[in-house]
């Protein structure tokens, strides 16, 4: 009970500290605005005011998302899906947003399991956005979806920098991140691996990470519930 509870404190520490930050700078840059700045100054206070904006409500809709661990996706949401084809289109999305970097993509067809559309597209590309943003350009990040004896398996790999053994078990944590500042830099709140934790387990699947120092990082979702 202890456990839980200091995990609780500690959850809500954390999102308060977040969900801090936007206000402040919201209300920093309406107070300039009052103050009649010149032009080139009130257009850059508006673009930071959209831009934290956004941001606390990427965040509020995340702990939303969080808030419903350990809960099986509504009935009415579910049907039976192609995870190989939700990859590719996760894929294609992720291209448009990084026109410059390639992934890689090996995928079985008609891999079909019973699934919530939006929530496995947010996984892949929570899991996704992770490879790219946190490897060099020159990194490759490659894709795939099999079925195997456990069920279906979902991969994403990178040939980035690797992650610490130390950092590793803490990864699916709410609001960890190994390096802060890098995470602020990309616009990170130290959710997104936390909800792929989340919706995995919403259908009956677990996560898991490897990762060698100079090599890169493989995160695995294996959906054993197949149907």
């Amino acid at each position: 009970v202890e456990k839980s509870l200091e995990t609780q404190r500690r959850f809500v520490a954390d999102a308060s500290h977040e969900l801090k930050t936007p206000p402040t700078a919201i209300g920093g840059m309406a107070d300039m605005l009052k103050l009649g700045q010149d032009a080139e100054k009130q257009r850059k206070a508006i673009d930071i005011i959209s831009r934290e904006t956004d941001r606390m409500s990427r965040l509020v809709a995340d702990l939303l998302t969080l808030s419903k661990a350990g809960q099986k996706p509504a009935e009415q949401t579910l049907e039976h899906l192609c995870l190989s084809v939700i990859l590719r289109e996760t894929v294609e999305l992720l291209a448009a947003t990084y026109p410059h970097r390639v992934t890689e993509v090996e995928a079985e067809e008609n891999l079909f399991m019973l699934g919530n559309r939006d929530e496995l597209g947010r996984l892949i590309r929570n899991l996704l956005d992770n490879a790219v943003q946190h490897t060099p350009a020159s990194a490759k990040v490659r894709a795939s979806c099999h079925l195997t004896p456990e069920g279906i398996v979902l991969k994403v790999a990178d040939e980035g920098p690797g992650i610490e053994a130390a950092d590793l078990c803490h990864l699916f944590e709410r609001f960890y991140r190994p390096d802060s500042s890098r995470a602020r830099k990309t616009g990170g709140s130290g959710l997104g691996l936390a909800i792929v934790k989340s919706i995995a387990a919403r259908h009956g699947g677990q996560v898991s990470v490897v990762s060698e120092i100079g090599k890169g990082t493989c995160f695995s979702v294996v959906f054993s519930g197949v149907k």
